[in-house]
């Protein structure tokens, strides 16, 4: 998943060394729990929308998702934007 992250960064970086866009502008994720948590920072810095339909940022409460789903959320600041 993280690779794909990185393929658009690149696509991204390219495009703007030839004057031209990517034309990706939001990034639909239904990846496994603790995943989307992962890449979301990464394309949100590359200014692509983060939607989200994993439990990743379903619950708005840090501590409550934790316990919910016995990890350690790897975006808590990203918690209370994301859809």
């Amino acid at each position: 998943p993280l690779a794909a992250v990185r393929a658009l960064a690149q696509q991204k970086e390219q495009a703007n060394a030839n004057q031209s866009s990517v034309s990706t502008s939001s990034s639909g994720q239904a990846q496994p729990n603790g995943t989307a948590m992962l890449m979301a920072k990464e394309l949100l810095d590359l200014g692509i929308k983060v939607i989200d339909l994993s439990a990743d940022f379903r619950l708005k409460n840090v501590a409550e998702w934790e316990e919910w789903y016995g990890m350690t959320h790897a975006s808590p600041d990203l918690m209370y934007s994301l859809l």
